[in-house]
């Protein structure tokens, strides 16, 4: 019973140090985290300023010139893209104006 006692100890030591060691390194092992990386750098880097801009513009020219000539779901959605614009360049925006201290 002891050496049982003793082994399971030694391997809980050992599992501990291993996992602690993996997760320090900063490592990723998820399989779904380098495609969400992928997305985020995507949405903060100069293609996301020029798309928001893009959204923008689009959005706002077809509530000011076709106002009165759309449904109720389609000013739903346009309003829903300027929004995720708004917040996309907003992201952008704030980064390149507050990079941080200059020292």
């Amino acid at each position: 019973m002891l050496k049982l006692c003793a082994l399971i100890t030694f391997m809980y030591a050992a599992l501990n140090t291993a996992l602690a060691s993996q997760a320090s390194s900063g490592q990723s092992y998820l399989p779904y985290e380098s495609w969400l990386i992928t997305l985020q750098k995507s949405l903060t880097g100069p293609v996301a300023s020029s798309v928001a801009l893009i959204g923008i513009v689009c959005s706002g020219a077809t509530l000011i010139f076709a106002g009165g000539e759309i449904t109720r779901f389609m000013r739903s959605l346009i309003y829903i893209v300027l929004v995720m614009t708004f917040l996309i360049g907003a992201n952008s925006l704030l980064t390149n104006f507050f990079n941080g201290a200059v020292i």
